[in-house]
Order: structure tokens, then sequence, then C-alpha cells
């Protein structure tokens, strides 16, 4: 399974007063895009077939997952009148469980539907200085972002030739 793309584009300015903040009336406007991508390998194991001969099966599967993300942040300071840009990746290696639904149409399409637990195994920041970035395609995450939890619906097709002859 692999996933890429744009997670996050967004502006965002706060207005300061002078009686909260004593900076006078002045605001910051952020700038954050987020790209990125996962490689998850997994291996499932089928635990039910709920009505035999069915195409309907329930499994558990283990991940492995890779991500990478690249952030680009640019901030103005109205008060300073001052832009500051960063550059911020992360990369991370990560282990998981799960568990699903998959149904197989027409003998090659599937459609899965799975939820995922994720723990960190290692990474690396490009700047020391500045938390890595969560994983961006979570629902749920630890408060100090060593896990998470994922719901995926998936479709997938198996390419290859039909054509089987039985011995």
């Amino acid at each position: 399974m692999t996933d890429f793309g744009k997670f996050q584009d967004y502006t965002f300015t706060k207005f300061h007063d002078y009686f909260d903040e004593n900076q006078g009336f002045s605001y910051t406007t952020e700038e954050v895009r987020i790209s990125g991508y996962h490689i998850i390998p997994s291996a499932k194991y089928i635990v039910l077939r709920p009505i035999q001969k069915s195409h309907f099966d329930i499994y558990v599967s283990i991940k492995f997952d890779y991500y990478q993300y690249f952030m680009k942040k640019k901030v103005f300071d109205s008060y300073s009148n001052k832009t500051d840009r960063f550059k911020i990746s992360t990369y991370r290696f990560n282990i998981g469980g799960g568990a699903g639904v998959q149904y197989i149409a027409f003998s090659r399409l599937t459609v899965d539907l799975n939820i995922s637990i994720f723990s960190k195994i290692y990474s690396n920041s490009s700047k020391n200085n500045i938390k890595e970035l969560y994983p961006q395609n979570s629902f749920w995450k630890s408060s100090n972002n060593s896990s998470w939890a994922t719901i995926n619906l998936m479709l997938g097709y198996a390419f290859g030739n039909k054509k089987h002859k039985n011995k």
C-alpha cells in the first residue's frame, strides 16, 4: 500500500491587539504546505470467511510504515515587517498491526476497509530545534507522537493473465 500527495495546505492569520499582547495592533500570517508519501508493505492472514465460497474475508495484518514529509512554512510578522521561511523534512520507520475486511469483485477488483495502529521505531528530522512532523494520515495520535491509528478504504486491482490450467 502506498499513498502520496499534499496533506496540508493552509494560510492562518492571527491578529494581535495592544491590550492583550503589548505589541500594538499587528498580525502574524503563516502559510503552511505539507506534502509527502507513505510506503506500507504488509502481510495479511485471513481469520474468517463468513460465508463459504464467498468473496468476503475478514483478516488481521502486520504492517511496516516508512514515511517522509516535507513542510514549507512562511511566517510574516507585521509588527517587525519580517518574513521567515522554514523547510523541514521528517522520515520515520514504524511498525503496526491491523484488522479489516476485504471483498473481491469480478475476480480482480478488491475493496478493503481496515483499521491499523502504528508505533514509531525510528525517526529523523532535518531540524533538531523543531519537532518532527507527526503522521498526517492519522485520525488519532498519542500525546507524545509515538503511536497513532489510521482507517483506510482501499481499492485494488490484480493484474496478470486470467487464464489458468489445472493439472
